[in-house]
């Protein structure tokens, strides 16, 4: 029997489960869920700094302040964070587990970016993506979804 770990990750969380046995009684559960260290993803910094432009320089003509600074491409920064955070995670995940195989479920618009920035020997073990967010579902479903 191959080893198998199935990994879950939004936006916001990333839960991790190795398959414990094939031959355990259907009552009992078939994989056990993983502690991380990054259970929650870390709030992005731009979240929680001041806004963009807030400190007035120099004057206009009509006496109306100036302001340094505008928030170019926030939103894709932050996206760019999460998704290198994210990566990080599941690397750290990896590095840490004995399997041979494993699954990946992520949100559709997440997804192929984030596969994009695992390395190569992570990627070629990926047996399954699955795009969508199953990361609120309890064990017996996620066992069911990668059986």
């Amino acid at each position: 029997m191959k080893k198998k770990l199935i990994i879950l990750a939004n936006s916001e969380k990333l839960c991790a489960y190795r398959m414990i046995s094939q031959n355990l009684p259907p009552h009992q559960h078939h994989i056990e869920k993983i502690e991380t260290h990054r259970h929650h993803l870390s709030p992005d910094p731009a979240d929680i700094t001041d806004d963009d432009g807030r400190f007035p320089s120099g004057g206009l003509p009509h006496g109306a302040p100036m302001r340094h600074g505008e928030a170019h491409g926030r939103s894709l920064e932050k996206k760019k964070r999460l998704l290198d955070e994210m990566a990080s995670a599941i690397c750290d995940i990896i590095a840490h587990e004995e399997f041979d195989i494993w699954n990946l479920a992520t949100p559709a618009e997440l997804s192929l970016q984030l596969l994009k920035r695992l390395p190569m020997q992570v990627q070629v073990k990926l047996t399954r993506l699955k795009k969508a967010d199953y990361t609120g579902l309890p064990t017996k479903q996620i066992e069911h979804l990668f059986a």
